[in-house]
């Protein structure tokens, strides 16, 4: 989390991030701390659900965390990219988007996985069904996030 920190002060002073970006990705380092770290009346918050057999806690801050992704990835490219272009290219941009959150996403779990290997946390982090289900949310919030960037944020 330190070295992650560290990177976006580091980006942040020669390319501005958006306020919200910073909040969003504040959010879901919070959340993915204290859903894992605090119980409530003897349950874990990730493992709390929210419909029955359907959603956990657990779901909804990786569909958070694939969707915020998606703006840290349009921030990280547009800066790059002139208006023409972007407008041109809705799709291949949001493929773009989807592509960079879902590796994001999937560092996450190698980083969840170097906790299993070096610190015995297989019991905290979940097993294949977890992980492969975690990547798949975080790819809903990664699609739900492209619809917003290209109705809102792209403008001819």
């Amino acid at each position: 989390m330190g070295l992650l920190i560290l990177a976006i002060a580091l980006y942040h002073r020669k390319y501005p991030i958006p306020i919200g970006v910073v909040f969003g990705m504040a959010l879901v380092g919070i959340l993915h701390i204290l859903a894992g770290n605090i119980y409530i009346s003897g349950t874990r918050i990730y493992d709390i659900w929210i419909i029955k057999n359907i959603i956990k806690m657990d779901n909804i801050v990786h569909l958070i965390g694939g969707y915020v992704s998606v703006f840290i990835s349009y921030t990280l490219l547009i800066q790059h990219l002139d208006k023409e272009t972007v407008i041109k290219n809705k799709l291949i941009l949001c493929l773009i988007l989807i592509l960079m959150a879902s590796g994001i996403g999937a560092l996450n779990e190698i980083f969840e996985f170097f906790a299993v290997i070096f610190f015995d946390a297989a019991q905290n982090v979940g097993n294949y069904y977890n992980n492969a289900l975690d990547l798949l949310v975080n790819l809903f919030g990664a699609v739900i996030a492209c619809f917003y960037v290209i109705t809102r944020h792209i403008k001819k």
